[in-house]
Order: C-alpha cells, then structure tokens, then sequence
C-alpha cells in the first residue's frame, strides 16, 4: 500500500519513514538520531537508510588527463566529421589520393574517438589522427583557395592530437580495466 509524498508528489510506503524520492520525513516513527562520525554531538533531524542523491554525496572530482583525453577524442570526431565533407571536394578537383586518405582518416579518427573513450583499443584513434593530418597535407596543394579550411582542419587535428597524447595514459588505463590492449594480460 502506498501514500502520497506531500512535498514531491512521489508514491511512499505507508510505513515509509521518508520519501525516497525527496528524503522528506513522512508520518511513520523514524529511529532515532546516530551520533555524527568524528563528532562529539549527536545528529539533530531524520537520518537517512541510504546516502543523498549523487551530487551532494559524492563531490565530483577533476581528472586533467581524463578530461583531457575526453576532450581530445571529441575534437578529433568533429574534425573527422568535417573533414568528411571535404572528401568530395577533393574528388571533384582530381586529387583522388588525398580524397581517398582523408576519408579514411576522417572515419578511423571518428570511429577511434568513440572507441578510445570507451576503453577499446585506443591506438587507433592515434591513428586515425596521423592519416587525417597525411590526407590534408595530400589535399592542400590541390585545394586552391580552399586552403583556409585544410589548416584550419590541421590545427584542429594537431590541437586535438596534443591533448589525446597529453591524456593518452589514462586511455590505456580505461583499455587496461576492460582487457582491451594488446599485451596487457
């Protein structure tokens, strides 16, 4: 049987001591206040049978290598995506190499963003950044005055390789955790 929190709204039990929705105190006897760890007064008001919700219980802390790998990862997948565009471009000026090696860095760098955040094989985002910077050189001598957009696209991907390799440990940490390196048994 269920009651009506008077605060959230939420269903409660009726022998329910607080709402698990809001942590409001509701009619049921709750058990008496525990003393506060590492205090000499006891807790004045209800005590809870399970933590705060998340953001009040656990501080979240900052990780620089993870937030920068994360980061990395991210910019790359953009650059990968935009540089997709650029692939037919490049075939309809002839430049059929740096079409075809853009492509393919645009899409390993894309698909190795996403798998490295993940935890599987992180290298190849590497990768996928080294042959998207090989497939722009390639693109730049036929790009005319599109020439902007390659080294725009190149700063990106070499700002977005310097923060990958910056965090790159803690992408083989995420891979080591999951099993997902080679050589790492």
């Amino acid at each position: 049987m269920t009651a009506t929190c008077p605060s959230c709204g939420g269903s409660v039990e009726v022998n329910a001591s607080f709402c698990t929705w809001c942590g409001t105190v509701t009619g049921a006897a709750s058990p008496p206040p525990g003393p506060v760890y590492g205090s000499q007064y006891p807790v004045h008001g209800p005590t809870y049978a399970y933590p705060p919700p998340y953001p009040y219980a656990y501080p979240q802390r900052t990780d620089t290598r993870r937030s920068l790998a994360s980061s990395g990862c991210t910019l790359l997948m953009v650059t990968g995506g935009l540089a997709l565009l650029l692939v037919p471009v490049a075939f309809l000026m002839g430049a059929f190499l740096a079409g075809t090696v853009l492509m393919a860095g645009a899409l390993l760098s894309i698909l190795g963003g996403i798998m490295a955040q993940r935890g599987i094989m992180p290298y190849m985002v590497l990768l996928g950044a080294v042959i998207l910077i090989a497939g722009a050189i390639l693109f730049m001598p036929a790009s005319g005055f599109g020439i902007i957009y390659v080294l725009i696209g190149l700063v990106m991907v070499i700002a977005s390789l310097a923060m990958i390799l910056l965090g790159f440990k803690d992408l083989l940490e995420r891979a080591r955790a999951r099993g997902r390196v080679a050589g790492t048994h």
